[in-house]
């Protein structure tokens, strides 16, 4: 699980860091809309419309993967952990499926203000990309 999280943390870095470059000054850590803003369509945006998004899920995924993983310290030594492996893999697995679930409905708010947003300043515009990119977060699934 380690070598697995630790792929998906560098792969959703890339993802955040394309993202970055792609949007330049448009892009901020809280929603808004800047002056003389364009709608980016094009790259990573014509395939989902949330692909920093993307590189977020995958990222703390893989942070959860690594952190919770059964050789990692935070389990194995930090004595915070049942010593009793049964209980301890159910106790990750909770760990993880309780963290996940509630960055992706975080996400999931996050994407429908930015949605919304979007659509009311851009109107016309962002309903057609809409149109021709459907998917949010991963293509032909969601």
């Amino acid at each position: 699980m380690f070598f697995i999280g630790g792929c998906m943390i560098i792969i959703g870095s890339l993802l955040r860091v394309a993202c970055f470059k792609a949007l330049g000054r448009f892009f901020t850590y809280e929603l808004s809309v800047r002056n003389e803003h364009k709608l980016i369509t094009s790259g990573l945006y014509a395939f989902v419309r949330h692909p920093s998004y993307t590189g977020a899920l995958c990222f703390f995924f893989g942070q959860y993967l690594c952190f919770f993983e059964e050789s990692s310290w935070l389990v194995a030594c930090s004595g915070l952990f049942p010593r009793d492996e049964y209980v301890r893999t159910c106790l990750v697995w909770g760990i993880r499926a309780t963290l996940y679930s509630t960055f992706a409905v975080y996400m999931h708010r996050r994407m429908n203000d930015e949605d919304a947003m979007l659509e009311k300043h851009f109107g016309k515009e962002w309903k057609d990309w809409k149109r021709r990119v459907p998917y949010r977060i991963l293509p032909w699934v969601y």
